[in-house]
């Protein structure tokens, strides 16, 4: 069963420097969340669940993703990773305060991305959810369900 048959090289890059860069940002992510482990270890234990949710998530799925990345499913892996980039920041706004997280201006980093990855439409797509999303969660907080 095929999800999405692997792609040519879309948007002028060549094949070969889309993968690379693709399998770039999958790799830093997974970084990135060790560091956030890291923090959490060292200054914020309170966070300690959370942080070890996003690691192990994060891992998984970027494990996911490069082996879908591996087998030549380049659109596939560019729109899981903004998919899952997008779901993690929508939580982590939930979870954290709200419109007053730190982690909003993180929807930018989730636009550009779909932007780069994915082309205008994903960029335009995230977008649209990230405002639905950030409207929603102004509903919740002026109605005091947050």
């Amino acid at each position: 069963m095929v999800i999405i048959k692997p792609d040519s090289a879309p948007m002028g890059i060549s094949r070969e420097l889309r993968e690379g860069m693709i399998r770039s940002i999958v790799i830093g992510v997974m970084i990135a969340s060790l560091v956030f482990l890291g923090g959490a270890l060292l200054v914020y234990r309170e966070i300690l669940s959370r942080a070890f949710v996003v690691v192990l998530s994060t891992w998984l799925v970027g494990a996911f993703n490069l082996i879908l990345l591996r087998r030549g499913y380049l659109k596939t892996v560019s729109v899981f990773m903004v998919c899952f980039l997008w779901f993690m920041a929508s939580v982590g706004v939930y979870t954290a305060g709200g419109l007053h997280a730190p982690i909003l201006t993180g929807y930018l980093v989730v636009i550009l991305l779909g932007w780069l990855l994915v082309g205008v439409r994903g960029g335009q797509v995230a977008f649209a959810a990230s405002l639905i999303f950030i409207l929603v969660i102004f509903y919740a907080e002026v109605n005091e369900y947050l």
